[in-house]
């Protein structure tokens, strides 16, 4: 076509139009591969093998105070005196003093003499001997066996083990089938603005010229 075009122009030289010089830069069109994305949605298929939650909500083992209280009991022997007062028995020994028995006679000139017997006083003194024999005043004063408290408090011990809660959490084993959803790989061509602006102006062009070169040929 395009030689039948040139051999037609070489007629009418006066006429002849040049076929805009075409560009002779290769448009390298940047084939851009568009992986789009790859979505590995895991949809749950609610096989949850979880653990059992055991839970002893408040396992109390409270053993309250049994009151017990086993304590030494207070000997308070207060003020344990035994005081033996004087008894007053003064055993004193007994001084007898026989005084001399004067036997004196007398003569009455009558050759019978009367025997005046003068028994003078029997003294009987008793003086103090001194042996005061008296009980001894035996006086422990305050003879306190104060066992005082050993607060010996005999209580059950209060075994509060206050919420032993064995909570086995969730371990979320979840056996879970993986949907993989590859999107489709989009192989878009895509042009830069520059090469986009030279491609229609090479259209453009051509086109004009392939009308010029019908009019004349009309």
């Amino acid at each position: 076509m395009a030689h039948l075009l040139q051999k037609h122009l070489q007629q009418w030289p006066v006429h002849t139009l040049k076929l805009p010089a075409q560009d002779s830069e290769t448009i390298s069109m940047d084939t851009e591969t568009s992986s789009a994305e790859t979505e590995t949605s895991s949809t749950d298929n609610g096989s949850t093998n979880e653990s059992t939650e055991t839970s002893n909500a408040e396992t109390e083992t409270i053993s309250k105070d049994s009151g017990t209280t086993s304590e030494n009991i207070k000997t308070s022997g207060a003020e344990a005196k035994t005081t033996n007062t004087d008894s007053g028995t003064t055993t004193e020994n007994t001084k007898t003093s026989s005084a001399e028995t004067q036997t004196t006679s007398t003569d009455n000139g009558s050759g019978n003499e009367s025997t005046e017997t003068s028994d003078a006083e029997t003294q009987t003194t008793s003086t103090d001997s001194g042996t005061t024999s008296e009980n001894t005043e035996t006086s422990s004063a305050e003879f306190e066996a104060t066992s005082t408290d050993s607060v010996t408090t005999s209580e059950s011990t209060e075994t509060s083990s206050a919420k032993t809660e064995t909570a086995s959490t969730d371990i979320a084993h979840t056996s879970e089938s993986t949907e993989t959803t590859t999107a489709g790989s989009e192989s878009s061509t895509k042009f830069s603005s520059q090469e986009t602006f030279l491609l229609l102006k090479w259209i453009l062009g051509y086109m004009t010229t392939i009308d010029l070169q019908t009019d004349l040929l009309r």
